[in-house]
């Protein structure tokens, strides 16, 4: 399922519908747990940030919360 080459920075990822789907998953359920709680995506494209409407994130990253 990874797809080489196909993202601007030449990682090797999933595609981004998986990406989206599966984060969308988790951000739901971390708001229902902690809805102030800072979430990143480290090294995630902006599409998908866009996608999540969590353009305010980007460039946060999780190792450094």
């Amino acid at each position: 399922m990874l797809e080489k080459g196909k993202s601007k920075d030449g990682r090797i990822r999933f595609p981004i519908k998986v990406r989206i789907e599966a984060y969308r998953y988790l951000v739901e359920t971390i708001r229902k747990l902690e809805p102030k709680l800072q979430i990143g995506l480290c090294m995630e494209e902006k599409e998908t940030f866009k996608a999540l409407n969590m353009e305010n994130s980007i460039g946060c990253c999780n190792c450094v919360l």
